[in-house]
């Protein structure tokens, strides 16, 4: 499976180029994972303990790589095209006990980036059947409505509507249609939350620069990741709005 090397992301854009999330460039599974060396040696020296998670470390040497007659070495990862969700959540969770950024997990390529940053539920739906009413070509016709609930603020932030001669058919539709638009809007917001994830980390990135070609090109990126989390944050406030 291809993912970005940024973020993890498998959906390519528009052009089939680059990530659809970040832009990042696509990567194959067996090829190395593009993350910091302090993060190299921490996998490494528990490569042992990532096996219980199905995950296996490998050193690999990079062809063309040598400075001052020093081999370079990157790491590959060795995992399943789809990790069990509970295995995933527990690998993330040992992964950060070993203080393993976010950011850097991400660029593990294990899963969707929503999913390694997943975060509580924030919307639940709550479904309801109307009283039925006479249609004078259709006979009984019965209603349903689905609201869709902020949990937080138990504030009601959409409300979808659907009517039929069969009542459960009327409130599977309604719930359906529901359930689709928390899907959809929980990925624009999981989507969102990497971006801001990558942008803060271009920040420090930023402020770090030794040169500067470095600082130019860590504010070339920063100010590609704030394009794409204003666009984003455009997205979202868009599905959250649109009736």
């Amino acid at each position: 499976m291809i993912r970005c090397v940024i973020c993890g992301c498998s959906r390519l854009d528009s052009k089939g180029v680059g990530c659809a999330i970040c832009g990042g460039a696509p990567g194959l599974r067996t090829e190395q994972v593009h993350v910091t060396e302090e993060t190299k040696a921490k996998l490494l020296a528990h490569a042992q303990e990532l096996k219980a998670y199905g995950v296996s470390v490998e050193e690999r040497q990079l062809l063309g790589k040598s400075v001052d007659g020093v081999t370079a070495f990157g790491i590959a990862l060795a995992v399943a095209d789809s990790l069990n969700s509970g295995v995933l959540r527990k690998l993330v969770l040992y992964l950060r006990d070993l203080a393993i950024p976010d950011e850097q997990i991400i660029r593990l390529r294990l899963d969707e980036p929503g999913k390694i940053l997943r975060r509580p539920r924030k919307y639940a739906r709550r479904t309801t059947k109307r009283d039925p009413s006479t249609h004078p070509k259709y006979g009984t016709i019965w209603g349903a409505t689905s609201e869709v609930i902020e949990l937080e603020t138990h504030r009601v932030v959409k409300i979808f509507q659907a009517d039929d001669r069969d009542g459960r058919k009327a409130v599977r539709q309604a719930s359906t249609e529901a359930m689709h638009w928390i899907h959809e809007q929980e990925r624009l917001e999981a989507e969102l939350a990497v971006l801001e994830k990558l942008a803060d980390h271009a920040r420090m990135d930023l402020g770090a620069a030794p040169t500067t070609k470095d600082r130019d090109a860590a504010r070339k990126w920063l100010d590609s990741l704030t394009q794409k989390v204003n666009e984003q944050r455009d997205r979202v406030k868009a599905h959250l709005e649109n009736n």
